[in-house]
């Protein structure tokens, strides 16, 4: 294939990794590269030719390579429904380029919701104030859902970073599911270790802006983090054990982490083993977490709490093995995810009556009900997107999915609703005059969501996409 000579002479750098851009037709994902010199290429840079390998991204891609996100971004005329090889065997299910577009729609709901529902909730308490009308109540109750309840008891926003975790499990079936035997494992095993570094670092970077001034002031916990470390976790798991055995593993460690808090009662707690003054979990961080914590001695994605959080990674990882079954009709896998849902949902409130409800512990029965929603939200999105093919409302969300974690990203870089605040402030103070204080800061809020969609739009339809 002949090289563009727009792309000559030109190099990418990316994470310190400086990678000639010239295409790689004749490459397989085992081979070296003139590119490189290892085995698996970062990027592949408007590559034209029609007859693309498979395991490289599809003709017209830039793609930063790592599988923590998900399925590959790129829409090849090769794929099949999310298996970045392009191998799956899936059929049946209604796709748009290969890819099963609800997995793209809830994790690119679930960033956005991340991104944008702290503001959303202040302003709506805001203009909710402690007026009576019905518009006050309803922002008030939309308030209090985009926010974390204050210890016991669930919210729709304690669901959205469980929620991503089950998309990140979702990822691992399609993308290893070739790579489970002989030397396949072992290089499976050291991407999967390189992409958990690389996500772990890029975590303490983006805690690390503004830069400051000692490093006992880094947050070496944080979301990314604990991305990293449940992809870890989960896709080494999958490599090296069967799908019934995943589903025992996930059941003992939410039995066991659920034993050992109730077992554990520490002095200091009044309330037993779920006191929010003193807890095994907060015990931990204060002993053996160093660096900076979300409030002040501890921190939600703590060291112990990640155990739990890693189960919540592996239902989706079980989910996932659903999608590339064969033998199961599209319908087949909707109603199996949304009868799992249910179970899960049953259960966890039935163990709520003894272990409460608790996201920053994310303790047993919060694992069990936020899975349970998690199956559901598949189940419709999955029913509704890719077997009926109504898939045109969901794609803000599909364009934020496939650069989930760049969107995440450049939200903590990029102050989405200062632009606003800055080029129209006079319609600022006008929406504050009209909707009540918190109108502007609401409006500011929703632009910026809008400006990261636009973001992700444009990336999307030039096929640019980072996988970290």
């Amino acid at each position: 294939m002949p090289e563009d000579p727009r792309l000559a002479r030109r190099n990418y750098a990316i994470g310190g990794l400086t990678v000639d851009n010239r295409p790689l037709s004749n490459s397989r994902p085992d081979m070296k590269t003139p590119a490189m010199g290892g085995r698996l290429p970062l990027i592949c840079i408007r590559c034209d030719n029609a007859d693309h390998p498979a395991g490289l991204p599809g003709a017209g891609t830039v793609t930063i390579s790592c599988a923590v996100a998900a399925w590959n971004p790129a829409p090849t005329r090769t794929a099949h429904h999310g298996d970045p090889s392009g191998n799956s065997d899936m059929t049946g299910d209604a796709h748009h380029g290969g890819r099963i577009l609800s997995v793209d729609a809830l994790r690119g709901g679930a960033i956005l919701a991340i991104i944008g529902a702290d503001g959303m909730a202040r302003a709506l308490k805001q203009m909710g104030g402690d007026g009576d009308g019905a518009f006050a109540a309803f922002a008030r109750f939309l308030g209090i859902q985009f926010s974390h309840a204050p210890w016991d008891g669930l919210r729709f926003y304690d669901l959205i970073f469980p929620l991503f975790l089950f998309t990140v499990g979702l990822a691992v079936p399609p993308s290893l599911a070739k790579r489970r035997e002989g030397a396949a494992r072992g290089a499976a095993f050291s991407r999967i270790t390189r992409r958990a570094l690389v996500l772990f670092v890029l975590g303490i970077a983006y805690y690390a802006w503004p830069p400051r001034d000692a490093w006992h002031e880094i947050k070496l916990a944080g979301v990314l983090q604990r991305i990293a470390l449940c992809y870890f976790a989960a896709a080494v798991l999958f490599l090296w054990l069967s799908p019934r055995a995943i589903a025992v593993v996930t059941a003992v460690l939410v039995a066991a982490y659920a034993v050992l808090l109730e077992l554990v009662v520490l002095p200091g707690s009044h309330s037993g083993p779920y006191d929010p003054a003193m807890n095994l979990a907060m015990w931990v961080d204060m002993h053996w977490l160093p660096g900076r914590k979300h409030y002040g001695n501890w921190d939600p994605e703590g060291l112990l709490t990640t155990l739990p959080a890693v189960t919540s990674t592996l239902i989706g990882v079980v989910a996932g093995g659903l999608l590339l079954r064969a033998d199961l009709t599209p319908a087949a896998r909707a109603l199996y995810f949304a009868g799992a849902g249910l179970l899960l949902l049953l259960a966890g409130t039935a163990l709520s009556w003894q272990v409460p409800i608790i996201k920053n512990m994310w303790t047993a029965s919060y694992v069990l009900v936020a899975g349970g929603w998690c199956l559901i939200a598949l189940a419709l999105a999955y029913a509704i997107i890719d077997i009926a093919g109504r898939h045109r409302w969901a794609m803000p969300a599909v364009w934020v999915g496939a650069n989930a974690i760049l969107i995440y990203l450049l939200d903590r870089f990029v102050d989405f609703d200062g632009i606003f605040l800055t080029l129209f402030g006079d319609i600022a103070v006008m929406l504050d005059g009209l909707a009540g204080p918190g109108g502007a800061r609401l409006v500011a809020n929703l632009a910026g969501l809008c400006l990261a969609v636009a973001i992700a739009w444009a990336l999307y339809v030039n096929r640019v996409f980072l996988r970290v």
